[in-house]
């Protein structure tokens, strides 16, 4: 019998969505609840999960139970406000980029949107505009991210790698070293430093 995807492959797949309930929790708690939420849910599809992996799951289902007993949760009021969240910080991040200003914290924030449109499957697929959406944020982060590192300016892409970006969905060069290093907690003003959950 196949015993499923490692640890590291466990944590690659969950500990993004905690890592982002972490840094939104005091800005936005019920986004955070459906991100932990979301985890949890990926986790106990996992035919055997690693020790460590049940640690974090136990520790996320205990915030859950905490926040539930004080949020006012509505599947399809909740549905809206993550939708309208995610797309904030899509869009944020995405003016900021095609003013040809992008910068490192402009790859966190398409990065970090990736997952907050990904979350929404939980209420229900993705149509074809999110799920655009999703591929081009993690294709941006990660284009953003590697012109950095070359020392490059990062430049808004063309109409045609943008199209590509959205229909390929190929984000093999993702760098996962933005996913792996999980440290509990994060200081909230560190992990919405690029986000810009207000808005411009």
């Amino acid at each position: 019998m196949d015993p499923g995807p490692d640890l590291e492959e466990q944590k690659k797949l969950i500990v993004p969505f905690m890592q982002r309930a972490q840094e939104i929790q005091n800005a936005d708690p019920k986004v955070a609840y459906y991100c932990r939420l979301y985890a949890v849910d990926l986790a106990l599809k996992f035919q055997q999960r690693a020790k460590e992996i049940n640690g974090l799951v136990m520790a996320a289902l205990a915030a859950l139970e905490k926040d539930k007993a004080r949020l006012q949760l509505d599947k399809e009021s909740d549905k809206v406000h993550c939708e309208v969240f995610a797309l904030r910080i899509f869009g944020n991040a995405d003016r900021v980029d095609r003013l040809g200003k992008a910068d490192m914290n402009t790859s966190k924030a398409f990065y970090a949107a990736s997952f907050f449109i990904e979350i929404l499957n939980q209420f229900q697929e993705l149509d074809g505009d999110m799920a655009s959406k999703q591929k081009y944020a993690a294709w941006r982060a990660s284009e953003i991210r590697k012109a950095l590192r070359e020392g490059r300016p990062p430049l808004p892409p063309t109409q045609e790698e943008k199209e590509a970006a959205e229909v390929e969905g190929d984000f093999a060069a993702l760098d996962q070293s933005m996913s792996t290093q999980f440290t509990m907690p994060t200081p909230p003003s560190e992990g919405l430093s690029g986000l810009n959950i207000a808005g411009a």
